[in-house]
């Protein structure tokens, strides 16, 4: 049976959260994807997100998609 590559990318991602490797997330392991990655958008580490943090990463997103 062939695996839609949505399956793929959506059990890769579970594996890459699943930081025990015990077939389940917990909020733990759940919310610390997410505080990495509100970090990496928080360009200035104040520890908010501003409209203009969100939009440069958007046009960086809307960059790198159009380059494939």
């Amino acid at each position: 049976m062939q695996h839609s590559r949505a399956e793929f990318t959506s059990s890769r991602s579970f594996q890459r959260l699943d930081n025990n490797h015990d077939g389940k997330l917990t909020l733990q392991e759940f919310s610390a994807s997410q505080a990495k990655t509100f970090a990496r958008m928080d360009k200035n580490g104040d520890g908010v997100i501003t409209r203009d943090e969100l939009t440069s990463r958007r046009s960086y997103a809307n960059r790198s998609s159009s380059r494939t």
